[in-house]
């Protein structure tokens, strides 16, 4: 497998401070994407049959058999992929906790994390 991509990320983003141990963050943002992904994979093998009785079957291997398999393919990322960010951030005195979530709206998918601080 090889791939060669490049993701430029731009983003905006905003949070409120509620309780003052309660973090919301709202963000909008596109991920600017180009390369290709080239994938291929094959394989080859013999086939021998064995542990059944041939002769009462009336079959008879006179040589192996052998199987070949071979897939692939090149794909490219979407150019633009339009995010919607949010996310919830809790303090606990010197320690912050982050969990940041990505919804990408065009591809149908999603990105959470969790991210650990401590203020010092």
């Amino acid at each position: 497998m090889k791939v060669n991509t490049v993701t430029i990320p731009l983003e905006a983003s905003t949070s409120v401070r509620l309780l003052w141990f309660l973090n919301v963050a709202l963000g909008l943002g596109v991920d600017i994407s180009f390369g290709k992904s080239d994938m291929k994979v094959g394989m080859n093998g013999d086939i021998n049959v064995r542990g059944f009785d041939s002769a009462a079957m009336g079959v008879q291997q006179s040589e192996s058999g052998n199987l070949s398999v071979s897939a692939g393919g090149v794909m490219a990322p979407g150019f633009f992929n339009l995010k919607l960010m949010t996310g919830l951030g809790f303090s606990m005195g010197p320690v912050i906790l982050d969990i940041p979530i990505t919804f990408y709206l065009l591809n149908n998918g999603y990105n959470v994390g969790v991210t650990v601080g401590v203020v010092w």
